[in-house]
């Protein structure tokens, strides 16, 4: 397991900078098969796909070498200091990680 970090010279980044600096950063090292899979996580606005209400969510954009890539959503909020889940629900990923390597 390897922590990823990246650095633009910005002390205050858009969260989409990023968030587009890590995949990169990922890709990267997917060409050099340093990963056999990748797990991002960030804060995102959802709309919940039972109500359509707008969430504050977890996702959690997760890719495999073997070309599989979903992106978990954990929509919550927060009542009385203490952080409250919903139904988790996910969708298919972008399959942008290991997109450009041949499948093993």
């Amino acid at each position: 397991m390897t922590l990823v970090a990246t650095y633009d010279g910005d002390e205050h980044p858009d969260s989409v900078d990023v968030i587009a600096n890590l995949k990169d950063a990922f890709i990267e090292g997917a060409r050099k098969s340093e990963y056999r899979a990748t797990a991002l996580v960030y804060d995102v606005r959802v709309k919940l796909p039972t109500t359509g209400d707008a969430s504050d969510a977890v996702a959690v954009s997760l890719n495999h070498r073997d070309n599989y890539s979903v992106i978990g959503f954990f929509p919550y909020r927060i009542s009385d200091g203490q952080v409250i889940f919903a139904e988790s629900y996910a969708i298919d990923g972008d399959t942008d990680i290991f997109s450009t390597l041949p499948l093993s």
